[in-house]
């Protein structure tokens, strides 16, 4: 029985591990004994690389419950620093809350034992003035999850009471977040209130712009698709190239026994030879030109060299003495010109000379870049592609869609992983510039392998970074030129996601101090003027693809014109506000389409029963949340039914037969069997026009009828309806809709009326 006693080993009291400590200070030893009885009311955590040194006194031992909670405090420290299953972050979590929470504990006065933590969440709201934000309970039930469900401590040292008496505080429920907001670009972009000045941003006029879901997605999705079709035509461009001068693989082909010097001069000395070849060409293109522009930026050590090495392609002269000026022997390549500009980096966001080696094989298969990955990435948000789901798909998830043997169309059906079903985006046609680029962009993939990979992005200066190359490419001329044309092509849209993103890298990542500078034809000032960027509040990231997936839901009920961007009511933004209205659906009723915000708007001032003031504080806060909840609902509902619509329309000239119903849809003679989501045909004519007209004008004049006798058709047929017949008649030719002006002012002129809305 004695030697029994003696096996057990009695717990050791906090006086003698802090003995430990102050002798491991003194000497300098490691001690490894450091697991704490539940018993210690100090906790005295070591310093090290990445932890500062740290003491938890736990002081009010004569109340029972802060002594459950002490313990508890103590057993989640022995599994975050002692428990081998604990996470790596498992240590820093600890730090970043229990100190916190002990120190609160200390010296809070315990009325109701079960309310405990309600308590320390009220105190974190008022030390953090973050009332409405997230919950500093989210973390610290986090620690309960570590000392009772990861560890057996508590279980083998508390009474069935104390243990019940955890279990009970973990079930305390956090208090929602009420200033959570759905990020978008208008949010991210709108955070950055700098970019509205001309000197170091994009200008008031265009800044405005990107409030626009519809205009700023479109720009993106553009801008994205140009980058893609381009980079396919340098890579097609510099495969001809190669061929005629008879390149081959081992051109680009870096030994690997050379040290970093000479790696460099090798690269130099191949990039001087493909130059000196460009030179010898009579003609030569515009592609080629900007290819080579492409490969100076991928082989460049910074963004100063690349703008340097540029003026290589403007003559033989001057590339000759760029390369050999500074060389002791006359003709051949300067090592310390090439030792201080070009890089010898073999991986690499664009035309690497691993790239480039594929480029020059016989059976032309390139490869795709990085920077292709991220514009595919940022084209499959734009198609409202869920951002987890997004590095989940593979050439499988395509559909191409071939008519007479040539693909037609290109669609993407994945499986949604949060939701467990397939979902298949719009239908993009290959006459489009995102349709061309998706099929351009799988022509790069195999069958099997994910077509993009998980890539941080955060901002940097680095011309080896992804967000410093794709800068670094958006200021290259011949991209430039294409990105203005298209966008000009395309309803003439603001470069609003080009110039953007320019303005927010060039200032961010520390571009600006530059001589040189962007391609002026994508920046709004001046490039050579020296601007004042200290005191910038600068992202640390570029936004991502949930801004992006949120911003081409937004775009479907989005004003589509430049002129609805600025509020016309009579009154003010602020007199808005004051209805009690959140900022979600505020934001959504102004960027609805013109004739939706108008009724709406009315319906709120005039129509809705908004008296809150008669309320208590508590009252009046639950019946404003039950409104704008409600409104919420009824706001997503018609932007999904009336995006469903513009998703499915198609507009059809020199169509002579067919039956047009009360709102301009045509039902063909030759579709039989019609599903459920087949496409909507619009003939564009004048008589199709009158009817979008008639429409609009009866909606506005019954619209209060509508929601007296039938608010559930108000709200799920007809608003959809309204937005989207605004956007289908700004799609009919200029002649339709000015023919279909005529007819209906005539009509209403001579008292006809053509009643749509028969249920009144």
């Amino acid at each position: 029985m004695e030697d029994s006693e003696k096996k057990v080993r009695k717990p050791k009291s906090s006086d003698y591990y802090e003995q430990l400590l102050q002798s491991e200070f003194n000497h300098k030893e490691f001690v490894d004994e450091f697991k704490y009885p539940l018993e210690a009311r100090e906790i005295i955590v070591r310093k090290t690389s990445k932890l500062i040194k740290l003491k938890i006194r736990m002081t009010d031992t004569n109340n029972p419950d802060k002594e459950v909670l002490y313990k508890f405090i103590v057993a989640a420290y022995n599994y975050a620093y002692f428990d081998k299953s604990a996470a790596l972050s498992a240590k820093q979590f600890f730090l970043s809350i229990a100190p916190r929470f002990v120190e609160w504990l200390n010296i809070a006065v315990v009325t109701n034992r079960f309310e405990i933590l309600k308590e320390y969440e009220e105190y974190q709201f008022d030390k953090m003035s973050n009332h409405g934000g997230v919950s500093g309970l989210i973390s610290l039930k986090t620690l309960f999850c570590h000392a009772l469900d990861k560890s057996i401590e508590l279980h083998e040292a508390l009474t069935s009471s104390e243990l019940s008496y955890l279990y009970e505080l973990r079930k305390t429920k956090a208090s929602p977040n009420l200033n959570k907001t759905q990020i978008s670009l208008a949010s991210y972009f709108g955070s950055i209130s700098w970019l509205r000045r001309d000197d170091v941003g994009i200008g008031h006029e265009l800044y405005n712009v990107l409030a626009s879901p519809n205009l700023t997605v479109k720009s993106l999705s553009l801008t994205a698709s140009t980058v893609i079709n381009v980079l396919a035509k340098y890579k097609q461009e510099l495969h001809s190239f190669f061929k005629s001068e008879g390149v081959d693989f081992s051109l680009f082909l870096i030994p690997k026994n050379l040290s970093h010097t000479k790696k460099r001069k090798f690269v130099g000395s191949t990039i001087y030879r493909l130059l000196s070849a460009y030179h010898r060409m009579k003609t030569p293109s515009c592609v080629l030109k900007g290819a080579l522009e492409v490969v100076l930026l991928s082989n460049s050590n910074n963004f100063k060299s690349f703008q340097f090495l540029l003026s290589a392609l403007a003559s033989k002269t001057q590339c000759d003495d760029l390369f050999t000026s500074q060389s002791q022997f006359k003709g051949e390549v300067s090592s310390v010109f090439c030792a201080g500009t070009c890089s010898q980096v073999m991986p690499g966001n664009l035309f690497s000379f691993e790239v480039l080696q594929q480029i020059t094989l016989d059976k032309f298969s390139p490869p795709a870049t990085v920077i292709e990955e991220l514009m595919f990435s940022w084209l499959m948000a734009s198609q409202c592609v869920q951002p987890f789901d997004i590095p989940k798909l593979t050439v499988g998830s395509f559909r191409l869609l071939k008519v007479g043997g040539k693909v037609r169309n290109v669609e993407c059906e994945y499986f949604k992983g949060r939701a467990k079903v397939f979902h298949t985006t719009r239908s993009l046609s290959v006459s489009t510039l995102e349709g061309e680029a998706l099929v351009s962009y799988l022509s790069l993939r195999k069958e099997s392998e994910y077509l993009v990979e998980k890539r941080a992005l955060g901002i940097s200066n680095g011309v080896n970074s992804l967000v410093g190359t794709l800068y670094c490419l958006l200021t290259t001329r011949v991209l430039s030129s294409y990105l203005i044309e298209h966008h000009r092509k395309l309803d003439n849209i603001p470069l609003s996601m080009p110039r953007a993103l320019i303005s927010l890298i060039k200032n961010t990542g520390g571009y600006a101090g530059i001589e040189g500078g962007p391609y002026n034809g994508l920046l709004v000032e001046d490039a050579s003027k020296p601007v004042a960027t200290t005191n910038l509040t600068c992202p640390v990231t570029l936004f991502g693809f949930q801004a992006i997936k949120n911003s081409a839901v937004h775009a479907f009920s989005d004003p589509y014109t430049l002129n609805y961007l600025i509020n016309k009511n009579s009154h003010s933004n602020q007199t808005e506000k004051r209805h009690y209205l959140n900022s979600e659906n505020e934001n959504w009723i102004n960027s609805a389409g013109r004739i939706t915000r108008e009724v709406m708007l009315d319906l709120i001032n005039n129509v809705y029963d908004l008296d809150f003031e008669d309320l208590n504080t508590k009252g009046k806060k639950e019946a404003v949340e039950r409104f704008n909840s409600e409104f919420m609902s009824v706001t997503q509902s018609v932007s999904y039914k009336a995006g469903e619509m513009l998703s499915r329309l198609r507009i059809i000239t020199g169509q002579n037969k067919g039956v047009i119903d009360e709102v301009g849809v045509s039902a063909l003679d030759s579709v039989e069997d019609t599903p459920k989501l087949s496409f909507l045909y619009v003939i564009d004519s004048a008589v199709v026009a009158w009817k979008m007209f008639n429409y609009l004008h009866e909606f506005k004049k019954h619209y209060k009828k509508l929601l007296s006798r039938n608010s559930e058709y108000l709200y799920k047929t007809v608003l959809p309806t309204v937005e989207w017949a605004e956007h289908t008649l700004s799609q009919l030719s200029k002649e339709s809709q000015e023919a279909g002006q005529a007819i209906f002012e005539n009509a209403i002129k001579n008292r006809v009326v053509v009643s749509v809305f028969h249920s009144i």
